[in-house]
């Protein structure tokens, strides 16, 4: 193994988070079972929240869906996460459980594995016309949600139908397929931070330039203090503005105003 890479004893942190040093620090998170209510989920959010940019978060998941509240929430903290996010499909990934997957920066998945992409199970309880606002609250955004969710990686026509009841099944090499076309049209699309060197296909700065153009700042800084401070700063000469009142020399045609300089009068008279 390359010295490049420092692994050290992998240690359980929590019911379902496992960390292990690799330069960073390696965090696994194992996204099994139900999704449950968003504070099961306090844990994952926090390690994506707070790992650095040197950091790699896991998230190994083998689940068939659950709380929308609770998908939305791990989301939201994988697109705010400085770390490189990795999605893993141990088997299941079906509802809920794909928004995880596919808001991840990188993906994987077994040999044999199901996806499953299809709208929203939910209800509503109170009086009519609450029961009735509601819904339709709830048909627009998940109606949206959707969209968001699986553009690129379905269709325009098949996002439509998904969302009209139809369910979307795909096992590993249908899903590379469909994952290269939703890498395609999010790279076209771009991630809306004008900041984004990926976006703007700037490349990232090199360390090595970095620390460069530190020591040469803190170089230029710390000579201007010194400087500074000894009085050594070369001070510039102030011009002699004495003026004369006009003045005639026939002989060379010199007529001076009493604007002008002592200097440029000796260079006319050549003294």
């Amino acid at each position: 193994m390359s010295d490049d890479f420092r692994i050290m004893p992998m240690m359980q942190t929590g019911g379902n988070t496992f960390t292990t040093e690799v330069r960073g620090t390696q965090h696994t998170y194992y996204l099994t079972g139900p999704i449950e209510a968003p504070e099961n989920y306090v844990d994952l959010c926090n390690i994506l929240r707070t790992s650095g940019p040197q950091d790699e978060v896991i998230i190994r998941i083998n689940s068939r869906g659950g709380f929308v509240s609770s998908e939305r929430m791990i989301v939201n903290a994988i697109m705010e996460s400085q770390a490189n996010v990795k999605g893993f499909i141990e088997y299941d990934c079906m509802s809920a459980a794909t928004g995880v997957f596919l808001a991840c920066s990188e993906h994987g998945w077994g040999e044999h594995i199901q996806f499953m992409a299809h709208c929203s199970w939910w209800g509503s309880v109170g009086k009519n016309p609450d029961v009735k606002s509601q819904t339709e609250f709830g048909i627009k955004q998940m109606e949206e949600e959707i969209e968001t969710t699986y553009a690129g990686l379905m269709t325009p026509e098949e996002i439509s139908q998904c969302n009209d009841g139809k369910e979307f099944w795909f096992g590993a090499k249908e899903l590379e397929e469909r994952m290269g076309n939703f890498y395609e049209y999010h790279a076209e699309r771009g991630c809306d931070n004008p900041d984004c060197n990926e976006c703007s296909g700037e490349a990232p700065p090199s360390i090595d330039s970095i620390i460069e153009n530190a020591v040469a700042s803190g170089v230029e800084q710390g000579l201007a203090a010194v400087l500074k401070k000894y009085d050594l700063v070369e001070k510039p000469k102030k011009p002699n503005t004495r003026t004369k009142k006009v003045m005639q020399n026939t002989d060379q045609g010199l007529n001076l105003t009493e604007h002008e300089s002592v200097d440029t009068l000796c260079e006319a008279l050549k003294i």
